[in-house]
C-alpha cells in the first residue's frame, strides 16, 4: 500500500470515528480483498444501540499527491475497467480519493458513490479499455460524509437486482416517479433532481420501484421574467428555464436563448428563428435585442449584468443581425399606424410585404391620392391587398388622376343590409355581412369591432 493511500485511509477513519453514524473499524489497512478496502459501518440510528442497527457499506480508497490542493469541489481519476465490474457484480461501492498536498499532511477527501445505476453508465461502451476517468466530489464535512453514506444505504436495495446486460423497461407505462438525492442548496425539486451531483430516478409500476437508467436528464419550468434595459425596457416576459447538469437556460418570449454555463460562469445569447412565428412576439422580441445591442445597463430580475459582459455578448452580434430586427421595429410600427394586429400576421408574412405596408401607409393614414398597384378602369370597387397570405378587404374610389383608398371594414358604404325591429324601427347593417366562409381565416380585420357590430346586430333584432 503507497504512503498516499494509508494517508487516505487515515483521513476516512478520523472522519467516521468523528460522526454520530458512522464506525470505521471495519476500514482496513493493506486490505487484500479485489477492488475492495473493507468497510463503513452506518448506523440508522447513531451508534450502536441496538442489534441490528448497523449496515455495511463496501469502500474503495486510493490516494492522490498533488503539489498543491484542488482549487474546484471535484477531483478526476482513473480506475479499472475489472474494477468497475466487480463492484457492478456485488452492487456497488464508495469511491473514496484522498488528495494530499505534496510535501505535508494534509488530505481533502473526494468520494464518488458507484451504485449499479451509475456504473452501467459509465461502463457502457467502454467495456474493451483498460481504465475509466470517473469524477469525485469533495466532502467538505463529516455531514457530507453521512449524506453520501445515507444516500447508498437509501439506494443499494433498489437496484439489487440491476445486471450489465439488464434491459431498459418501459417507462412510458410508469405510474409514479421516485427521486432520491442528496439535500443541497437547491429546494425546487425540479432543479434539484438535475443540479445535485448524485440524483437517482425511479418508476412505480405493479407495486414495484424500478431504477430508471437516464443520463443526460433535462427539466424545465415556465414562468415569468422582469428584464430592464436602460429606461427602454422595463416588463416581464414568458420564460421557460430549462435545467441541465452545468447549463440554465433562459428561454424567453419562445426565441430569446440565456444560456449560463455554471462550471465556467459563462453567460450567451442565442437568438433562434423567427420567420416563421407570429409576428407579435418577434416583434417583442425585437424591442429587447435592439435595446440590448445599444445598452449600458442590464437587469435580468435582480441580478445586473455587468457593463463588461453586455459588452462581450454585443460583441458577437453581426451587423445584419441587429439590421434585420431594427426593420421588424420600422414595420410594426407602420402596421400599428394602419391599426392591424401583429398577432394576425406570421413574421414571413410581415418581412416580406414591406412595399404594400408602405402603400397602404400611404392610402390609409396619410390619405393621400394614390395610383393603384393594378391597372383599373371602374369609378370604384373593392379589392384584397395581400399581406403575406393575409388579405385586407379595401374599397378604392376614383378620384382626379388617382384614387381615394379606404378599409371596406371601416369605411365601406357599398353592400348594405336593412333589419328591422319589432317596433318598425329600420337599421342599416353593412360591413361584416360582406365577409364569405373562406375570408374569416385571411381577412385582416379589428377583432374588437367585429365583436362589437355583432353585438349591436343582436340588440337590434333582440
Amino acid at each position: 500500500m503507497s504512503i498516499q493511500e494509508t494517508f487516505s485511509i487515515s483521513e476516512l477513519q478520523r472522519m467516521c470515528a468523528m460522526s454520530e453514524y458512522l464506525e470505521e473499524s471495519d476500514i482496513h489497512m493493506n486490505d487484500k480483498s479485489i477492488s475492495w478496502d473493507g468497510n463503513i459501518i452506518y448506523f440508522k440510528n447513531k451508534k450502536p444501540k441496538v442489534v441490528g442497527n448497523e449496515l455495511l457499506i463496501p469502500i474503495q480508497v486510493k490516494g492522490k499527491e498533488f503539489e498543491y490542493f484542488p482549487e474546484g469541489k471535484s477531483i478526476k481519476y482513473s480506475v479499472r475497467v475489472k474494477d468497475l465490474e466487480n463492484y457492478l457484480k456485488n452492487g456497488g461501492t464508495i469511491f473514496f480519493v484522498g488528495a494530499i498536498q505534496k510535501g505535508t499532511v494534509s488530505v481533502k477527501m473526494y468520494a464518488k458513490i458507484l451504485l449499479p445505476v451509475d456504473l452501467m453508465e459509465i461502463i457502457k461502451g467502454k467495456e474493451d479499455q483498460d481504465s475509466i476517468t470517473i469524477e469525485l466530489y469533495l466532502l467538505e464535512t463529516v455531514k457530507d460524509l453521512e449524506q453520501l453514506c445515507l444516500l447508498f444505504c437509501e439506494n443499494k436495495p433498489r437496484q439489487a437486482y440491476i445486471t450489465k446486460d439488464m434491459p431498459i423497461p418501459d417507462y412510458d407505462s410508469a405510474s409514479q416517479f421516485v427521486v432520491s438525492t442528496l439535500p443541497g442548496k437547491y429546494t425546487d425539486p425540479a432543479i434539484a433532481m438535475v443540479k445535485n451531483p448524485i440524483t437517482y430516478l425511479y418508476m412505480k409500476k405493479d407495486d414495484r420501484v424500478i431504477p430508471m437508467l437516464i443520463t443526460d436528464l433535462t427539466t424545465a419550468k415556465s414562468g415569468k421574467i422582469w428584464i430592464r434595459i436602460d429606461d427602454k425596457i422595463s416588463q416581464s416576459y414568458p420564460v421557460q428555464r430549462i435545467f441541465k447538469k452545468n447549463t440554465t437556460t433562459l428561454l424567453i418570449n419562445e426565441a430569446i436563448e440565456l444560456i449560463y454555463k455554471e462550471n465556467t460562469r459563462q453567460l450567451t445569447i442565442n437568438v433562434l428563428e423567427s420567420f416563421n412565428k407570429n409576428f407579435y412576439v418577434t416583434y417583442k422580441n425585437a424591442e429587447l435585442i435592439v435595446a440590448f445591442a445599444n445598452a449600458s445597463e442590464c437587469w435580468i430580475e435582480t441580478l445586473q449584468i455587468e457593463e463588461k459582459e453586455i459588452n462581450s455578448i454585443r460583441a458577437g452580434f453581426r451587423e445584419e443581425f441587429v439590421k434585420f430586427y431594427e426593420r421588424v421595429l420600422r414595420l410594426g410600427e407602420l402596421i400599428d399606424k394602419l391599426e392591424i394586429s401583429k398577432r394576425l400576421l406570421k413574421t414571413s408574412d410581415v418581412m416580406g410585404s414591406e412595399e404594400s405596408l408602405i402603400f397602404l401607409e400611404k392610402a390609409l393614414v396619410e390619405k393621400s391620392i394614390v395610383s393603384l398597384p393594378f391597372a383599373k378602369n371602374e369609378e370604384c370597387n373593392i379589392y384584397k391587398q395581400i399581406i403575406g397570405k393575409k388579405r385586407l378587404l379595401l374599397e378604392y374610389e376614383k378620384n382626379g388622376e388617382g384614387y381615394v383608398v379606404r378599409k371596406f371594414l371601416e369605411e365601406g358604404q357599398r353592400f348594405v343590409m336593412v333589419v328591422e325591429t319589432p317596433e318598425g324601427e329600420k337599421y342599416s347593417v353593412n360591413r361584416w355581412f360582406a365577409l364569405r366562409g373562406d375570408d374569416i381565416q385571411n381577412i385582416l380585420f379589428d377583432e374588437k369591432m367585429l365583436l362589437n357590430g355583432k353585438r349591436q346586430i343582436f340588440l337590434r333584432i333582440s
